[in-house]
């Protein structure tokens, strides 16, 4: 069984590793990683959204939807961050 709760307790597989082995690699930063730009163009066309963008842990998701550049946007996203945020803090409903 495949736990994903979290990025730290799933163990890869011995087929997972021969897949991260034979994979086509390229700097993601740079655009150059052909199974990152899969992976965001599927995301996109799966979610309806113009672009989607890959963060490899739980944690640096819930980061970017806090350190969003456009706080007009954040006002917005605030209801769904709210709930992330309790989680990381632990601070109780309000």
């Amino acid at each position: 069984m495949i736990d994903l709760r979290s990025d730290t307790v799933t163990k890869p597989t011995p087929a997972m590793r021969r897949a991260m082995a034979e994979a086509e690699v390229g700097d993601d930063v740079y655009g150059e990683d052909p199974t990152v730009n899969r992976l965001q163009e599927r995301a996109a066309e799966v979610f309806e959204k113009e672009a989607a963008i890959f963060v490899p842990t739980g944690s640096m998701g819930n980061q970017r939807c806090w350190l969003l550049p456009d706080w007009w946007r954040w006002k917005k996203l605030q209801n769904a961050c709210t709930k992330i945020m309790r989680t990381l803090v632990g601070s109780p409903k309000v």
